[in-house]
C-alpha cells in the first residue's frame, strides 16, 4: 500500500489541472455571452476538453498496472511526459487568464501591469520548461566527491569508484549521451565502476544497447551493479544479470563479491530495488562480513538507516533523480521526491557510515530537469 503512495502527489496536481480547466471553461462560456457566436463556445469547449482529457490520460499511466496492460509503444512515453508538462503549465496559465480577467477592475496605470505580469505567467512556464529540457536535461556533469570514513583500512585509502544510475535510455536520453557519461567515468581511471539500476524506463527501449554501452566501462576491478524499480516493472531482472553477466557486468541480486585490495578485505554486497515502506533487507543480513569494510549497492537510498544498523559502511544508490525538478529558496530545496525520503541527493552520514545519492542520468515522466542536472559520479575512498 505504501508504494501507491508515491503516486499521490502527481495525482493531486493532475486533479488540480483538470479543476482549474473546468473553471476555465466556464469562465470562456460565460465571456462569449448569451448571443456570442456558438463557434466560439464550441472552441472554448474544445480546447478545455482536450486539455482535460489530456490530463485524464496522464492521470491512468501514472499506474505502473495499466501501462503494462497496454500495447507497449513509444507514444505512451510522449504522451505521459506531455500530460505531466501540460498539468504543471496549467496553473501559470490559469494566473494568466485570471489577471487578464481582473484587468478591466483596475485603472488604466494598474491594467498595464496586471496584464504585463498574465504574460509573464504566460512565459514563464515555456522559459523554464525549454531550459530544463534542452538545457539543463544534456548538461551532464562529472561530479567529484570525496568520502571520508573512520577507521578506513589503509589500502582503501584512496580508492577511486565511477557511478552511473538511473540512465533510462530511451527517446529522452542517446545512446550518444550514455557513450559520453561512460567516457566520463573512465577517464577517472576507477578501480571499481557501478551501475545502481534504472537502464531503461520501459519494454520498448533499448536495453541490449545500454547493456552493450556499459560494458565498455573500463575500471580495473570489475563492473558492478544493483537492479532498479524499473527493471521490476518490466520484468527484466533476469536478463539484465544473464546477459550483463555475458558482458562482464556483475549484478548483485542478494550477492556478495568479495575483493583484495592489498591486505584490505572489501565485501561489495547488491541487491534488488527495495520497495517503499520496506521492511528493508529484511534476511539480508547474511550478505555482511565481520572485520571486513562491507559496502553496498542499493537502487533505493531509503535502505541506508537500515544497511548502517546491519553494519554496511557506505551505501551508493540512486533512484530519485536528485529531485529532477528542483527548486532552492533560501537553501531549502523544494521537490516531489522530498515528499517521500530524506536522502534526495548528495552525501549524507549516520554514525560512522555514509550513503552517497547521485542525480543520475535520465529522466522520467516528464522530460525535463531543472535544479539537478545530469551526473557521473566520481567517488574517491579516503581515511578521516
Amino acid at each position: 500500500m505504501t508504494s501507491y503512495l508515491r503516486h499521490l502527489p502527481v495525482l493531486i496536481i493532475f486533479a488540480a489541472a483538470v479543476a482549474l480547466h473546468v473553471v476555465a471553461w466556464r469562465w470562456g462560456v460565460r465571456a462569449a455571452g448569451a448571443r456570442a457566436a456558438w463557434a466560439r463556445k464550441v472552441l472554448v469547449s474544445l480546447a478545455a476538453g482536450s486539455g482535460a482529457a489530456l490530463l485524464l490520460t496522464g492521470m491512468g499511466l501514472e499506474f505502473t498496472h495499466m501501462r503494462q496492460a497496454m500495447p507497449q509503444q513509444m507514444w505512451i512515453f510522449f504522451v505521459r511526459g506531455a500530460s505531466l508538462a501540460w498539468a504543471l503549465a496549467s496553473g501559470w496559465l490559469f494566473l494568466a487568464l485570471w489577471l487578464w480577467r481582473a484587468a478591466p477592475s483596475f485603472d488604466s496605470r494598474r491594467r498595464r501591469f496586471v496584464r504585463a505580469a498574465g504574460a509573464a505567467a504566460v512565459a514563464a512556464p515555456a522559459v523554464a520548461g525549454g531550459y530544463g529540457a534542452f538545457i539543463a536535461r544534456t548538461h551532464m556533469q562529472a561530479q567529484e566527491v570525496e568520502i571520508r570514513l573512520a577507521d578506513l583500512p589503509p589500502d582503501l585509502d584512496g580508492l577511486r569508484i565511477s557511478q552511473l544510475t538511473d540512465i533510462h535510455l530511451s527517446p529522452f536520453l542517446s545512446l550518444k549521451q550514455l557513450a559520453r557519461a561512460v567516457s566520463l567515468a573512465n577517464e577517472w581511471r576507477p578501480h571499481l565502476a557501478l551501475v545502481t539500476g534504472d537502464l531503461v524506463t520501459g519494454r520498448v527501449d533499448p536495453l541490449d544497447d545500454c547493456l552493450r554501452e556499459l560494458a565498455k566501462l573500463r575500471p580495473s576491478d570489475g563492473i558492478f551493479g544493483c537492479l532498479g524499480n524499473h527493471e521490476g516493472y518490466i520484468g527484466a531482472g533476469s536478463y539484465c544479470a544473464r546477459e550483463g553477466y555475458r558482458l562482464g557486468i556483475r549484478f548483485l541480486r542478494a550477492e556478495t563479491r568479495y575483493m583484495r585490495f592489498g591486505r584490505a578485505g572489501l565485501n561489495l554486497a547488491g541487491v534488488d530495488y527495495q520497495s517503499m515502506g520496506g521492511p528493508y533487507l529484511s534476511g539480508l543480513e547474511r550478505l555482511l562480513r565481520e572485520n571486513r569494510f562491507n559496502m553496498l549497492l542499493s537502487h533505493n537510498p531509503d535502505v541506508f538507516p537500515t544497511a548502517v544498523e546491519q553494519g554496511y559502511r557506505l551505501v551508493v544508490s540512486g533512484h530519485t533523480h536528485g529531485g529532477q525538478l528542483a527548486l532552492e529558496l533560501a537553501g531549502v530545496s523544494f521537490s516531489l521526491p522530498r515528499l517521500f525520503t530524506p536522502y534526495v541527493r548528495g552525501l549524507y552520514r549516520e554514525k560512522d557510515s555514509a550513503l552517497y545519492v547521485s542525480r543520475g542520468l535520465g529522466t522520467v515522466g516528464i522530460p525535463v530537469r531543472l535544479g539537478a542536472d545530469p551526473e557521473v559520479t566520481l567517488i574517491r575512498l579516503c581515511a578521516s
